[in-house]
């Protein structure tokens, strides 16, 4: 509620936004978009569950979603941030065409045409698609709890639902940032470049970049007069701080840490000779704990919806 008494965001705007979030389930339920999704999380998390369960003798939920990067086959990415790929990307592929598809084919027009603010149209475009890959998401979970306990394993509820939870929030973001592309993009080949330009930055050149800032921070206080260079725990602190700034990675590593520790969570970010000189960094720093991560993963949620609602406000239909 306002100050005055009235609420902040208007009856007949939550309406809209519902009517527009239930056309857009409906339609992936006609479209079996809906299946399609749950059989890939199906049978990337709870194959993979009851898999590694089986082999594994009875693990134990943390043995899988906790592994540390590299724990895992040996595989650079742990099974979290490998989780994070699968569903950053079907979430991207899932809403990117949420609107500009329809800009494309005209029906937009007539959307807009009935009683339906066009912020009402993108926060219903987030709501719907969310929904839409969120539900297979938790099927995958479900299926996942009951093969490692099929398999003679254990699931620790408290923080498997955590988890699910952080999962459900890491499908907002990449569909909060697919809407926003496609909000703001003026044709569908732009938004899929947008899109998938984006993704694969954040998937494979987020780190280098990390690196590359790391190091020009060095050098700028290296060559100005009156400073020392950073020491290499301030080093490590910088270069951890822009990795977890990428949702991916803070997912993967908040995953991490909630089966362990926050200082494992962050480590597993870092290269394998920081790992040594990051067990002597002792308490984080409160920008490098789990607060943090969260709030840059809600951020990821707020700024790409606002900045589509803002350029969806001002584009030319």
């Amino acid at each position: 509620m306002s100050a005055s008494g009235s609420p902040i965001v208007p009856p007949a705007v939550v309406h809209s936004i519902r009517v527009i979030a239930r056309k857009d389930f409906t339609a992936a339920i006609r479209s079996r978009t809906l299946f399609a999704l749950g059989a890939v999380f199906v049978l990337f998390i709870g194959g993979t569950a009851g898999l590694v369960s089986y082999l594994g003798e009875g693990v134990a939920a943390g043995g899988l979603f906790g592994a540390s990067a590299g724990g895992l086959l040996g595989l650079r990415l742990s099974y979290a941030g490998i989780l994070g790929l699968i569903v950053g990307l079907t979430a991207l592929l899932a809403a990117y065409g949420a609107i500009v598809d329809e800009r494309s084919t005209g029906t937009l027009k007539l959307l807009l045409g009935l009683p339906h603010p066009r912020r009402s149209v993108v926060l219903g475009k987030l709501l719907g698609r969310t929904t839409v890959v969120v539900t297979p998401t938790l099927v995958g979970f479900l299926v996942a709890a009951v093969a490692i306990l099929a398999g003679g394993g254990s699931v620790d509820f408290l923080r498997f639902t955590v988890l699910v939870l952080l999962t459900m929030l890491l499908c907002a973001v990449f569909v909060a940032t697919a809407v926003g592309i496609s909000a703001a993009a003026r044709s569908q080949r732009r938004a899929t470049v947008t899109a998938l330009g984006g993704y694969v930055f954040f998937a494979l050149f987020w780190a280098p970049f990390a690196q590359g800032v790391d190091q020009v921070v060095a050098l700028v206080f290296r060559e100005l007069p009156g400073l020392s260079a950073p020491s290499p725990l301030a080093s490590l602190k910088l270069s951890l701080f822009v990795k977890i700034l990428n949702p991916l990675r803070a997912y993967e590593s908040l995953a991490i840490s909630l089966y362990g520790t926050e200082l494992q969570g962050r480590l597993a970010l870092a290269g394998f000779r920081e790992r040594a000189l990051g067990q002597s960094l002792g308490e984080l720093p409160l920008y490098l704990g789990d607060p943090a991560l969260l709030v840059v993963l809600l951020a990821w949620v707020i700024v790409p919806i606002a900045y589509g609602v803002a350029r969806f406000d001002r584009v030319e239909l």
